[in-house]
């Protein structure tokens, strides 16, 4: 599926957010993230490769994010969403 302009805009801050935190503690900084409803969404899967990123932030963040904990987050849609 392509990934939709929102989408992308959550995604840069992903990575903005992570770049700043290696920048500050360095890349062998341990990161655990926490996202909650459409936030734990975009962690995971920003963490899971739908962003399509290949810069140097990604792989740090996919080799160094020990734990996604997500608080209320839809990880499955509901059987009477409505889709597009």
């Amino acid at each position: 599926l392509p990934v939709h302009e929102t989408l992308a805009w959550y995604f840069d801050a992903m990575e903005s957010g992570l770049s700043e935190i290696f920048a500050n503690e360095g890349p062998e900084a341990n990161v655990c993230i926490i996202g909650h409803s459409i936030g734990g969404w975009v962690a995971r899967a920003y963490l899971g490769g739908l962003s399509r990123s290949s810069s140097a932030v990604t792989k740090i963040a996919a080799d160094r994010c020990t734990s996604l904990i997500t608080l209320g987050t839809p990880h499955i849609a509901p059987e009477t969403a409505l889709v597009d």
